[in-house]
């Protein structure tokens, strides 16, 4: 999923005119620890101040999975209530602070 989601950064700073140079990626799973229960716990404690500070979320996703418009149209990703709710968390501070224009993108391989 990485080149799925390298394709769709280049694609976001295209349609935003966002400079490479200016862009940070936080990628939950490798920035979450996944292995020591009370880092992960505290990972996940901080989910909605790392969001908060995000301008846009990127959901990487195989083409060929994804059928629809919607997060819980992607499986895997959209059958997972913890995915979910990452992407109901963006979409609701983005709303509150820009309620023109939340910037969750599905990012699909070809």
């Amino acid at each position: 999923k990485h080149q799925i989601l390298v394709a769709g950064v280049l694609q976001l700073l295209r349609k935003t005119g966002w400079a490479e140079a200016d862009v940070c990626l936080w990628i939950d799973y490798s920035c979450i620890d996944q292995d020591n229960v009370t880092r992960k716990l505290r990972g996940i404690d901080s989910l909605i101040g790392y969001v908060s500070r995000c301008d846009a979320m990127i959901i990487p996703a195989y083409e060929s999975e994804f059928k629809g418009r919607f997060v819980t149209d992607i499986p895997l990703y959209g059958a997972r209530a913890w995915c979910r709710l990452e992407a109901f968390i963006f979409w609701t501070i983005s709303t509150l602070v820009d309620a023109d224009d939340a910037k969750l993108y599905v990012a699909c391989s070809n």
